[in-house]
């Protein structure tokens, strides 16, 4: 294998492939990068034997096709702060790499013991990638981290009733984006553990405009256990990895039907977050606290952070509404944190009957590919 490529092009491949590659894996040869080059096209890939990405390289010069291993951290250290062109070649049992003034060679493991991925999957699902991006930054944010709750550690895909959803929840809030999809029967969930959904957002960064994305699922036998792989490919590049078996949350009960919004109103979003910024910087961040107050009004939305250490602050937003006095209590940084994500322009608050319901969010004009829902419980005052 012979070609020649841009250091910028290995460099986020790289950035990413360190969440994947263990510095001492229980199979040795798994601290080595597959690079490829096949017809012309070159991808590199990376596997931790669970979860394996694979990213298609563009602006590669092919000299002559092939296939080698290289070690991961050997190259990245060698590709750090380079500016040149990089020259690859594989002879004599070694893989060479050079600039114009600097010359480093590895020694080349053996492709045949190097894990292989997957067949292809039995069920396909094809989708535009526009706005996919967007809908896992956002979604990731609200997954749990807790170990002792695993079952929503994992971001959930969910396809049913003509629409494909991506869903995340931390139990006491929850990110819902959805898209209409062709295939109104088509119902069935894969939940991505945490270390591929955040490969999969990695993935949907940089496709090119018109790709799609596609997920299928393979089921198998293994030792007469059932077993399924989940392939999803954005544009040339691909991400495989074991689903989790756990059961995700019923979060169609958490989010509210249209008949059950009794009241809402809207906020321009720079004003809502200054005032929840301003709330913050009192109650703090502390996972048992940061909690502020809110007062809805007639046309008026109060948020007041209080604490013994820190004082108090007060704000007060225009916000059209005439109903009854509502007052409940939420943690600024659980809407701060996500409408900064969400980049909305204004905000739709809408309201259930009872201040202990669940609070939905949404941005006042919903007119990308994707719906978008934030619900969030509320705390007690």
């Amino acid at each position: 294998m012979q070609l020649n490529l841009h250091p910028k092009t290995l460099k986020a491949p790289l950035a990413h492939f360190t969440k994947l590659v263990e510095r001492n894996p229980v199979v040795p040869i798994t601290k080595n990068l597959l690079l490829s080059a096949k017809r012309g096209k070159v991808s590199i890939s990376a596997t931790d034997l669970q979860t394996r990405l694979t990213v298609s390289l563009p602006d590669v010069e092919v000299l002559q096709n092939g296939a080698c291993l290289i070690p991961f951290a050997q190259l990245q250290k060698f590709v750090k702060g380079k500016k040149d062109t990089l020259h690859l070649k594989t002879e004599d049992g070694k893989v060479t790499v050079r600039t114009e003034n600097l010359k480093r060679s590895f020694t080349a493991e053996n492709l045949a013991e190097y894990p292989t991925g997957p067949d292809d999957a039995q069920k396909n699902e094809s989708l535009p990638a526009e706005g996919l991006h967007h809908a896992l930054v956002c979604a990731n944010s609200c997954k749990s981290t807790e170990r002792s709750r695993y079952s929503i550690n994992g971001l959930l895909l969910d396809f049913e009733g003509g629409a494909f959803r991506v869903v995340a929840t931390d139990g006491y809030r929850l990110a819902c984006f959805e898209r209409n999809t062709r295939k109104k029967k088509s119902k069935y969930q894969v939940v991505i553990p945490q270390k591929a959904a955040l490969l999969f957002e990695y993935l949907t960064g940089f496709h090119a405009e018109g790709d799609t994305f596609s997920i299928g699922i393979r089921k198998e036998k293994i030792n007469g256990s059932p077993s399924e792989t989940c392939t999803i490919r954005v544009g040339d590049s691909t991400l495989t990895f074991s689903p989790m078996q756990d059961s995700f949350a019923s979060f169609k009960r958490v989010l509210p039907k249209p008949e059950q919004i009794v009241a809402h109103t809207v906020l321009p979003a720079p004003a809502f977050l200054k005032a929840l910024s301003n709330a913050l910087d009192v109650v703090g961040r502390d996972s048992f606290g940061g909690q502020a107050c809110f007062t809805l009004q007639k046309n008026i939305l109060t948020i007041l952070g209080q604490s013994e250490e820190n004082g108090e602050i007060e704000t007060e937003l225009h916000a059209p509404y005439y109903g009854a006095k509502r007052e409940w209590g939420m943690k600024a940084a659980y809407l701060l944190d996500f409408i900064r994500l969400a980049k909305w322009d204004a905000v739709r608050l809408q309201l259930m009957e009872n201040d202990t319901d669940q609070f939905l969010f949404t941005p006042q004009n919903n007119d990308g590919p994707y719906s978008e829902k934030y619900v969030v419980m509320p705390m007690r005052t």
